[in-house]
């Protein structure tokens, strides 16, 4: 639906929030849910990332429409009652008829369904596979209802987001990546409430905003009034937090929700049918107008009862890519925990690539318990050496952290394993050994590794030997990738296509002797494309950088920098579809480490900075010694093109020149000794056989030199 995206920039689809005319008498409860907001086009406007992940996952949904959950994912959630008067509280047991309402409707067990199926559209009803349950543990560890309540001074909220602050006389929001945040309270203008699209980063307003009245399904207090009387506000609202959007009307019935499978409507309605058939231009026959969609702007609760595949297919890719952290082991949070319980979360050290053998070990020591922690051992090991153990003694409420320095040790020249766990908390046994313990990878090189050094990738352990992948999201970062390759079987990527915008991935080398060969430089295989079209505006690019640290990674300098289409390797420069590199579509890239030659420990940092574009792919990395002048990409001039590369060694190289003058085609190797070179007369260019098949196996570099030109090519002999 190419259509889509400018539509909702021209606010045809502003309607997010739902809203109405507040009758005068209490409750103050919306009448209709006719009037289109502003918030949507607003957030949009504010965040453009979150409107290219919305078309990505729209996207996902039209590859896969019929979409069906293969497992069942459970989000906690947290209710922040914030009132001004007792009637706006809202019992306990309202808020747990909301969460069965929530469970019902998206697992498909509300017994409404019938309408769709009445009407036509039973075979669209989908089970989304998402389910919810209230908190039973805080940020803090700490026991909790999964309810908490707020008396405020203030009269009504607006979607300015002070009910998410408490400094604003709301509450404060819980971690978001860990708990799906709703807030109750007394809405102005007559909103029912509003939901924040994911945007792919942490959003400190991350959740959802109902209308007190709205909560619940025919709660005996009287608080939720027909229309709006079935819990389905939050339903709504939740499909917003899951990256739908409404099925807007279009006289022209295009389907601007960019979903297959719920049909456009044509007009704006303002009567709802109780399960019969209803028609428009759009929808003449039966089944006619979905209306029971929960996405449909419905003045009504009676008539929603479904989603459809197409619209699950979003929600899935949404927690695939944006809301990962929901898939994981959350269900913990809706459970009590054991009393004593303490664990090892993470190390601090010893990580990475460490250039002194003096090695002071340090861990986070967390209370997951019920109890206080005043007691445990932790232990650690080296390479499952003998164990060392530490008596640790203070006062870590349920939830709290502290940092361990355990005893010192001197590492060896070599890769070692960390590894470090508790036990006897309090003097007891543990109640949950599951996160009991942690391991880290480091390596400590005497001297930095001598040149020439290469990686290619091909080994299937990730990060190769020495290597340290830094992924300070936890999210899409430095892989190994056996889809693409410049040569041999594999390539290192990083998912771009789905990756946070602004997140900074690295992949730091061993340490390398700069001084073991003469003017070293790096040399290293890039493919990209963009997502964005370059010329619109605003656009958008991921980032390739390298750095190098000559003091073991405390500081870092600036090497290469390249962003937009200077980065771009591939024809066309931008593609909708996820980027998967064919062999001409890689280029050889060069950096020079002349001002770091003197350095006998360097590191190389190669960084990926997310655009939330496309994915870039690296190869064939090698620093060696500068084999040819200028940066090795392709002059005008003068065209290059070797091949089958791979091959056993029985090469062609198609040259083309712009004026005839002599040429020399010259093989070197990785150490660059030469084992081939041929002149040529004056020459246009032509095709030209490189024979290598008496050669080894490995890496080698094809220069053509003509005139004040040269191309260089790597081509690899397998055999």
């Amino acid at each position: 639906m190419n259509q889509f995206l400018p539509r909702i920039v021209l606010s045809v689809f502003l309607a997010t929030v739902f809203s109405a005319t507040v009758s005068a008498q209490a409750p103050a409860l919306p009448q209709q849910r006719a009037a289109e907001n502003s918030y949507t086009g607003n957030f949009f406007t504010a965040h453009p990332e979150a409107l290219k992940q919305l078309r990505k996952m729209q996207d996902a949904a039209r590859i896969n429409p019929h979409y069906q959950p293969q497992t069942t994912v459970v989000i906690p959630v947290v209710f922040h009652v914030v009132y001004k008067t007792a009637a706006q509280t809202i019992d306990d047991s309202v808020l747990l008829n909301q969460l069965q309402v929530l469970n019902e409707d998206y697992g498909k067990m509300n017994a409404d369904t019938t309408i769709a199926y009445n009407v036509g559209y039973g075979s669209l009803v989908a089970n989304t596979g998402i389910q919810f349950c209230l908190a039973t543990i805080d940020p803090n560890s700490a026991p909790t209802t999964g309810i908490e309540r707020r008396n405020t001074t203030t009269i009504s909220f607006t979607t300015n987001d002070n009910v998410k602050h408490y400094s604003s006389g709301g509450l404060d929001i819980w971690d978001p990546t860990q708990y799906l945040n709703v807030w109750v309270c007394n809405l102005s203008a007559g909103l029912l409430g509003y939901a924040e699209f994911p945007t792919g980063n942490v959003s400190p307003t991350d959740g959802v905003v109902v209308h007190y009245a709205c909560v619940g399904r025919n709660n005996p207090n009287g608080q939720t009034v027909a229309p709006f009387n079935r819990g389905r506000t939050l339903t709504h609202e939740l499909g917003h937090w899951f990256n739908l959007v409404h099925m807007n009307p279009d006289p022209n019935c295009v389907d601007n929700d960019g979903i297959a499978d719920t049909p456009p409507v044509s007009d704006q309605l303002t009567a709802w049918p109780c399960c019969g058939v209803l028609t428009d231009n759009c929808n003449p026959t039966a089944p006619g107008i979905m209306y029971m969609n929960f996405m449909f702007y419905s003045d009504a609760d009676s008539s929603q009862c479904m989603f459809t595949p197409g619209q699950v297919a979003v929600m899935w890719s949404t927690l695939t890519n944006l809301r990962s952290s929901f898939l994981n082991a959350t269900t913990s949070l809706c459970t009590l925990p054991p009393p004593d319980d303490a664990g090892i979360p993470s190390i601090t050290a010893p990580v990475g690539n460490l250039c002194n053998s003096a090695i002071s070990p340090m861990v986070t020591l967390r209370n997951f318990g019920s109890a206080a922690l005043t007691s445990c051992t932790i232990s650690y090991d080296v390479d499952n050496g003998p164990a060392t153990n530490y008596s640790w003694s203070g006062s870590l409420a349920p939830g709290q952290t502290a940092q361990v320095t355990l005893a010192a040790y001197n590492a060896t020249n070599a890769q070692h394993v960390f590894h470090a766990w508790t036990s006897s908390p309090n003097g007891n046994t543990d109640g949950n050994t599951a996160n009991d313990a942690d391991s880290s990878t480091y390596y400590f090189f005497a001297g930095g590794l001598s040149l020439p050094f290469s990686e290619g990738f091909e080994n299937m352990t990730f990060p190769p030997f020495g290597w340290t992948v830094m992924n300070p999201d936890n999210s899409y970062t430095w892989e190994r990738d056996t889809l693409a390759s410049s040569s041999g079987m594999a390539s290192a990527r990083v998912t771009n296509f789905y990756n946070t915008a602004g997140q900074a991935d690295d992949l730091i080398t061993p340490p390398l002797d700069l001084t073991s060969v003469p003017n070293p430089q790096f040399l290293f295989e890039v493919a990209y494309q963009l997502y964005t079209d370059p010329a619109s505006n605003p656009n958008y690019s991921d980032t390739l950088r390298i750095f190098v640290s000559t003091d073991c990674g405390l500081t870092w300098n600036v090497a290469y920098n390249n962003y937009g289409t200077s980065l771009v390797t591939a024809t066309p420069q931008f593609s909708p579809n996820e980027f998967i590199p064919a062999q001409p579509q890689w280029r050889l890239d060069s950096v020079s480490l002349a001002p770091w030659a003197g350095c006998t420990n360097a590191l190389l940092k190669i960084e990926n900075i997310s655009g939330y574009e496309n994915d870039l792919y690296i190869d064939d990395l090698i620093a060696n010694q500068r084999i040819a002048s200028g940066v090795m990409q392709m002059e005008s001039g003068i065209y290059v093109n070797v091949f089958p590369n791979p091959s056993d060694g029985n090469f062609y190289a198609d040259v083309r020149l712009d004026a005839p003058q002599p040429m020399t085609v010259t093989v070197t190797d990785m150490l660059g000794n030469e084992v081939s070179a041929q002149q040529y007369g004056a020459t246009s260019g032509g095709r030209y056989s490189i024979d290598l098949r008496a050669q080894p196996a490995g890496v080698y570099f094809v220069k053509v030199s003509a005139g004040d030109f040269t191309e260089i090519r790597r081509i690899t002999v397998a055999k």
